[in-house]
């Protein structure tokens, strides 16, 4: 349940940033996000707990930054806002 909730922010939150001003700095916060992520599961499952741990903290802290740069800048209404605001 919670990975699908974060997998659905993600993916709406990505969609958001299309065209958005700080689009650039959203996806490069984000793929550090993701990879971060990748390598914790790397260290988790080689046994190396500290290293997955701090691999999984530094997920969180990309992921805030990227949503620190994307509500910074202007987004462009998306479809889903429309629908919201009939």
């Amino acid at each position: 349940m919670d990975m699908t909730c974060v997998l659905v922010g993600l993916f709406h939150n990505m969609y958001c940033a299309h065209g958005a001003e700080m689009a650039t700095y959203y996806y490069f916060f984000t793929a550090l996000g993701v990879n971060a992520y990748i390598l914790g599961w790397y260290f988790y499952k080689r046994g190396q707990l500290k290293m997955s741990i701090y691999m999984h903290s530094i997920v969180h802290i990309c992921a805030n930054i990227a949503n620190t740069c994307l509500a910074a800048g202007h987004l462009t209404a998306t479809p889903i806002v429309h629908l919201l605001l009939k």
